[in-house]
């Protein structure tokens, strides 16, 4: 039978696990696009008043929730936790990604054997929500530390945190065009 001029394609019923895998790489490459934009002076710079924690010590601690949700679903290869006093940018980056492809694994066991996380009530869809909004809560202060220090985010890296589509595809390791990168100074 021949498509007709703008009419769709019958799509294809979606696997709900693998979609799910795909938007917690998503999710976990936005984390990681937001470190990579942001202004390596605020890094270890204090929030104002004094209170609160360093951009460093956010960072490091979404690597240390990821740590301690793969040590509660007795993962394998789980990265150790980061020092949120000592580590660097480059070490949280590389963290981040060893433990965003540690709960990718995750998901994707949780995806072929009927949606459960061991240790992990009730479900694969609770774990991933659980992990998700934590980051966003956190990614959300992370870009409001940078505008209180007076260096926030550049217009395009905000928006650049929305663009689901380029983080997925970059996420995916699909051809994007090129991401521009703040640089990062020692």
């Amino acid at each position: 039978m021949k498509k007709k001029a703008g009419t769709r394609r019958a799509r294809e019923p979606v696997d709900l696990g693998m979609a799910l895998v795909v938007a917690w790489k998503t999710s976990a490459r936005v984390t990681e696009y937001l470190l990579d934009h942001l202004d390596a002076t605020l890094w270890r710079a204090e929030p104002p008043g004094q209170k609160g924690r360093t951009a460093a010590s956010i960072f490091a601690h979404l690597h240390n929730v990821r740590h301690m949700l793969l040590v509660q679903a007795k993962a394998a290869g789980i990265p150790p936790k980061l020092d949120r006093h000592r580590a660097t940018a480059l070490e949280a980056r590389a963290a981040l990604s060893e433990s965003a492809a540690a709960i990718t694994a995750i998901l994707e066991i949780a995806a072929r054997s009927g949606g459960r996380v061991p240790n992990s009530p009730p479900d694969a869809v609770a774990f991933f929500s659980a992990a998700v909004t934590h980051e966003a809560h956190h990614r959300g202060q992370i870009a409001m530390l940078a505008r209180q220090l007076g260096r926030p985010l550049s217009p395009e890296a905000m928006l650049g945190m929305w663009e689901a589509g380029q983080r997925r595809k970059e996420a995916l390791g699909e051809k994007t065009a090129p991401v521009r990168r703040i640089s990062r100074r020692p």
